[in-house]
């Protein structure tokens, strides 16, 4: 049963990324908000984390037409210290 589950599990998500492979270089998923908080910890604006008009400005600099399509940007309301998880990705485009 337990290898039943982890098969079911990894096709379930293998799955989710296939039906996402086009929005994701568009910035639509939910990464879009993590990718904002690294790129922000990137820069050395960590003590700004919160700021919506920072995280405005991040997001439109990489996904502007993301923002437009959801009509609003995609905050990160995480912890801060996840957003450390997040840093060394935003080295990559």
């Amino acid at each position: 049963m337990l290898v039943l589950y982890f098969v079911a599990t990894i096709a379930l998500h293998g799955d989710v990324l296939w039906q996402s492979r086009q929005s994701i270089p568009q910035g639509l998923p939910d990464f879009s908000g993590f990718y904002t908080a690294g790129r922000i910890l990137r820069e050395g604006y960590g003590s700004r984390l919160y700021d919506d008009v920072l995280q405005e400005s991040v997001q439109r600099s990489f996904s502007e037409r993301a923002v437009e399509k959801r009509g609003t940007i995609l905050p990160h309301i995480h912890l801060p210290y996840e957003a450390l998880l997040f840093a060394p990705l935003a080295h990559f485009s």
